[in-house]
Protein backbone atom coordinates (compact mmCIF):
# COMPACT_ATOMS: atom_id res chain seq x y z
CA UNK A 1 0.00 0.00 0.00
CA UNK A 2 2.80 2.04 0.73
CA UNK A 3 4.39 1.68 -2.77
CA UNK A 4 1.18 2.38 -4.25
CA UNK A 5 0.57 6.05 -2.23
CA UNK A 6 4.35 6.98 -3.29
CA UNK A 7 3.99 5.92 -6.68
CA UNK A 8 0.53 7.70 -6.89
CA UNK A 9 2.06 11.09 -5.70
CA UNK A 10 4.68 10.87 -7.57
CA UNK A 11 2.43 10.27 -10.95
CA UNK A 12 0.43 13.01 -9.56
CA UNK A 13 3.38 15.57 -9.40
CA UNK A 14 4.72 14.22 -13.20
CA UNK A 15 1.34 13.98 -15.02
CA UNK A 16 -1.28 16.18 -13.22
CA UNK A 17 -0.75 19.60 -13.47
CA UNK A 18 -4.06 21.01 -11.59
CA UNK A 19 -2.77 19.98 -8.29
CA UNK A 20 0.31 20.53 -6.26
CA UNK A 21 2.01 20.54 -3.12
CA UNK A 22 1.18 23.81 -0.61
CA UNK A 23 1.18 23.96 3.25
CA UNK A 24 -2.85 24.45 3.33
CA UNK A 25 -4.63 21.35 6.00
CA UNK A 26 -7.14 19.35 4.90
CA UNK A 27 -10.17 17.13 5.83
CA UNK A 28 -9.71 13.56 5.46
CA UNK A 29 -11.15 13.10 1.73
CA UNK A 30 -13.58 10.84 3.16
CA UNK A 31 -13.93 12.84 6.41
CA UNK A 32 -17.89 12.36 5.85
CA UNK A 33 -17.84 7.95 5.03
CA UNK A 34 -18.11 5.60 8.10
CA UNK A 35 -14.45 4.21 8.72
CA UNK A 36 -12.57 7.18 8.16
CA UNK A 37 -10.01 8.64 10.29
CA UNK A 38 -12.00 11.84 10.65
CA UNK A 39 -8.80 13.76 10.57
CA UNK A 40 -9.39 17.67 9.85
CA UNK A 41 -5.51 18.83 9.66
CA UNK A 42 -3.31 16.29 6.84
CA UNK A 43 -1.52 17.85 4.12
CA UNK A 44 -2.28 18.03 0.67
CA UNK A 45 -0.19 15.27 -0.22
CA UNK A 46 -2.19 12.80 2.52
CA UNK A 47 -5.14 14.59 0.86
CA UNK A 48 -4.91 13.81 -2.35
CA UNK A 49 -3.20 10.17 -2.40
CA UNK A 50 -5.96 9.42 0.57
CA UNK A 51 -2.44 8.49 2.93
CA UNK A 52 -4.50 9.45 6.05
CA UNK A 53 -6.43 6.26 6.39
CA UNK A 54 -7.43 3.07 4.84
CA UNK A 55 -10.82 4.36 4.00
CA UNK A 56 -9.33 7.27 1.83
CA UNK A 57 -6.99 4.91 0.06
CA UNK A 58 -9.66 4.30 -2.04
CA UNK A 59 -8.53 7.32 -3.91
CA UNK A 60 -5.98 5.43 -4.86
CA UNK A 61 -7.75 2.67 -6.97
CA UNK A 62 -8.03 2.23 -11.03
CA UNK A 63 -11.95 0.91 -10.73
CA UNK A 64 -14.27 3.56 -12.46
CA UNK A 65 -16.75 3.37 -9.23
CA UNK A 66 -13.94 4.83 -6.89
CA UNK A 67 -12.69 7.29 -9.67
CA UNK A 68 -16.30 8.53 -9.63
CA UNK A 69 -16.85 8.73 -5.97
CA UNK A 70 -13.65 10.31 -6.03
CA UNK A 71 -15.29 13.04 -8.68
CA UNK A 72 -17.94 13.45 -6.83
CA UNK A 73 -16.16 14.15 -3.45
CA UNK A 74 -13.50 16.59 -5.43
CA UNK A 75 -16.37 18.28 -7.42
CA UNK A 76 -18.09 18.81 -4.00
CA UNK A 77 -15.42 20.06 -2.37
CA UNK A 78 -15.08 22.53 -5.49
CA UNK A 79 -18.65 23.87 -5.44
CA UNK A 80 -18.38 24.44 -1.47
CA UNK A 81 -15.79 26.37 -2.07
CA UNK A 82 -16.70 28.16 -4.70
CA UNK A 83 -19.72 29.39 -2.68
CA UNK A 84 -17.62 30.29 0.60
CA UNK A 85 -15.81 32.24 -2.71
CA UNK A 86 -18.75 34.13 -3.31
CA UNK A 87 -19.83 34.84 0.30
CA UNK A 88 -16.42 36.13 1.25
CA UNK A 89 -16.95 38.20 -1.59
CA UNK A 90 -20.54 39.32 -0.65
CA UNK A 91 -19.17 39.78 2.57
CA UNK A 92 -15.98 41.75 1.42
CA UNK A 93 -18.29 44.26 -0.45
CA UNK A 94 -20.69 44.53 2.09
CA UNK A 95 -17.56 45.64 4.28
CA UNK A 96 -16.12 47.89 1.37
CA UNK A 97 -20.20 50.13 1.32
CA UNK A 98 -19.94 50.57 5.35
CA UNK A 99 -16.15 51.12 4.98
CA UNK A 100 -17.22 54.15 2.28
CA UNK A 101 -20.57 54.95 4.50
CA UNK A 102 -18.49 55.34 7.67
CA UNK A 103 -15.51 56.92 5.97
CA UNK A 104 -18.24 59.67 4.67
CA UNK A 105 -19.92 60.24 7.91
CA UNK A 106 -16.17 61.09 9.58
CA UNK A 107 -15.14 63.18 6.66
CA UNK A 108 -19.00 65.19 7.60
CA UNK A 109 -18.40 65.08 11.41
CA UNK A 110 -14.79 66.34 10.95
CA UNK A 111 -16.36 68.95 8.51
CA UNK A 112 -18.92 70.17 11.33
CA UNK A 113 -15.98 69.80 13.95
CA UNK A 114 -13.76 72.36 12.22
CA UNK A 115 -17.16 74.64 11.54
CA UNK A 116 -17.41 74.57 15.24
CA UNK A 117 -14.43 75.64 15.97
CA UNK A 118 -13.61 78.30 13.90
CA UNK A 119 -17.05 79.64 15.34
CA UNK A 120 -15.56 79.13 18.88
CA UNK A 121 -13.17 80.88 17.96
CA UNK A 122 -14.92 83.87 15.96
CA UNK A 123 -16.88 83.85 19.21
CA UNK A 124 -14.28 83.81 21.24
CA UNK A 125 -12.39 86.96 19.08
CA UNK A 126 -15.94 88.81 19.46
CA UNK A 127 -16.26 88.33 23.05
CA UNK A 128 -12.59 89.60 23.98
CA UNK A 129 -13.69 92.94 22.08
CA UNK A 130 -16.65 93.19 23.44
CA UNK A 131 -14.88 92.65 27.03
CA UNK A 132 -12.39 95.55 25.94
CA UNK A 133 -15.58 97.93 24.77
CA UNK A 134 -17.19 97.39 28.22
CA UNK A 135 -13.89 97.73 29.99
CA UNK A 136 -13.88 100.93 27.73
CA UNK A 137 -17.10 101.99 28.57
CA UNK A 138 -16.97 101.32 33.02
CA UNK A 139 -14.25 103.60 32.68
CA UNK A 140 -15.89 106.18 30.71
CA UNK A 141 -18.77 105.70 33.43
CA UNK A 142 -16.82 106.35 36.07
CA UNK A 143 -15.20 109.95 34.55
CA UNK A 144 -18.60 110.79 33.89
CA UNK A 145 -19.74 109.46 37.66
CA UNK A 146 -17.08 111.83 39.39
CA UNK A 147 -18.07 114.85 36.97
CA UNK A 148 -21.63 114.37 37.91
CA UNK A 149 -20.76 114.40 41.43
CA UNK A 150 -18.97 117.62 40.77
CA UNK A 151 -21.85 118.64 39.05
CA UNK A 152 -24.33 118.03 41.66
CA UNK A 153 -21.85 119.80 44.78
CA UNK A 154 -22.26 122.45 42.62
CA UNK A 155 -25.79 122.93 41.91
CA UNK A 156 -26.68 122.26 45.42
CA UNK A 157 -23.87 125.29 46.48
CA UNK A 158 -25.87 127.37 44.30
CA UNK A 159 -29.33 126.28 44.70
CA UNK A 160 -28.70 127.07 48.45
CA UNK A 161 -27.43 130.66 47.30
CA UNK A 162 -30.52 131.08 45.37
CA UNK A 163 -32.85 129.63 48.19
CA UNK A 164 -30.91 132.71 50.42
CA UNK A 165 -31.22 135.34 48.14
CA UNK A 166 -35.38 134.50 47.17
CA UNK A 167 -36.33 134.36 51.36
CA UNK A 168 -34.18 137.46 51.93
CA UNK A 169 -36.49 138.89 48.80
CA UNK A 170 -39.49 136.93 50.60
CA UNK A 171 -38.88 138.70 53.78
CA UNK A 172 -38.64 142.22 51.74
CA UNK A 173 -42.18 141.85 51.35
CA UNK A 174 -43.63 141.37 54.16
CA UNK A 175 -45.99 143.31 55.98
CA UNK A 176 -43.89 143.94 59.27
CA UNK A 177 -46.45 145.83 61.10
CA UNK A 178 -48.78 142.89 61.10
CA UNK A 179 -46.23 140.25 62.81
CA UNK A 180 -47.01 138.09 59.87
CA UNK A 181 -45.99 137.13 56.11
CA UNK A 182 -47.91 137.40 53.28
CA UNK A 183 -48.26 134.35 50.79
CA UNK A 184 -47.23 136.83 47.14
CA UNK A 185 -49.46 134.46 45.08
CA UNK A 186 -52.71 135.05 46.59
CA UNK A 187 -51.86 137.97 48.84
CA UNK A 188 -53.51 136.37 51.76
CA UNK A 189 -51.39 135.84 55.00
CA UNK A 190 -50.16 132.93 56.30
CA UNK A 191 -51.49 131.31 59.22
CA UNK A 192 -51.53 128.08 61.34
CA UNK A 193 -54.20 126.37 59.80
CA UNK A 194 -53.14 123.87 57.42
CA UNK A 195 -54.41 125.49 54.05
CA UNK A 196 -52.50 129.08 55.50
CA UNK A 197 -49.44 127.44 56.47
CA UNK A 198 -46.17 128.23 54.29
CA UNK A 199 -44.26 125.82 52.17
CA UNK A 200 -41.38 126.44 49.83
CA UNK A 201 -39.78 123.83 47.03
CA UNK A 202 -36.80 122.00 47.04
CA UNK A 203 -36.76 122.37 43.37
CA UNK A 204 -36.42 126.03 43.32
CA UNK A 205 -36.76 127.82 46.97
CA UNK A 206 -40.12 129.35 45.85
CA UNK A 207 -42.22 129.98 48.68
CA UNK A 208 -46.29 130.01 48.63
CA UNK A 209 -49.12 129.03 51.18
CA UNK A 210 -50.29 125.31 50.89
CA UNK A 211 -53.63 126.31 49.32
CA UNK A 212 -51.73 128.02 46.50
CA UNK A 213 -49.50 124.96 45.58
CA UNK A 214 -52.60 122.59 45.68
CA UNK A 215 -54.06 124.42 43.51
CA UNK A 216 -51.33 124.70 41.13
CA UNK A 217 -50.96 120.94 41.37
CA UNK A 218 -54.61 120.31 40.88
CA UNK A 219 -54.08 122.63 37.46
CA UNK A 220 -55.93 125.15 38.48
CA UNK A 221 -53.58 127.70 38.18
CA UNK A 222 -49.74 128.07 36.38
CA UNK A 223 -50.08 124.85 34.65
CA UNK A 224 -49.11 122.83 37.22
CA UNK A 225 -45.99 124.90 37.56
CA UNK A 226 -43.92 127.25 40.17
CA UNK A 227 -45.73 130.56 40.36
CA UNK A 228 -42.49 132.50 39.94
CA UNK A 229 -39.93 130.59 37.56
CA UNK A 230 -42.76 128.43 36.12
CA UNK A 231 -40.69 125.26 37.33
CA UNK A 232 -42.17 121.76 37.51
CA UNK A 233 -42.85 120.71 40.73
CA UNK A 234 -44.71 117.61 42.51
CA UNK A 235 -46.38 117.18 45.94
CA UNK A 236 -43.17 115.34 47.04
CA UNK A 237 -40.93 118.58 46.53
CA UNK A 238 -42.86 120.60 48.96
CA UNK A 239 -41.45 121.34 52.84
CA UNK A 240 -43.45 122.91 55.31
CA UNK A 241 -41.39 126.48 56.65
CA UNK A 242 -42.05 126.84 60.90
CA UNK A 243 -41.09 130.21 61.91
Amino acid sequence: MQNLRKKTHVDLLTQNGNFEDSDAEFKCPVFSTEGSCKSERITFWQFYVGACCEKASTWLTENEKAQKKKLHVVKNMKEETKRDKIEAEEESEKIRKKIESLESLQANRRSLVEKTLKSIQETDKELEEKKRAQGTAEQTLRKRNLAMDKVSMRYKQLSYEYHALTNRDDDEGDDESSGTTICRVCLEKYGDNFARRKYALTRCGHVACRSCFDQILAGERYDGNCPHCRSYFDVDEMIRIHE
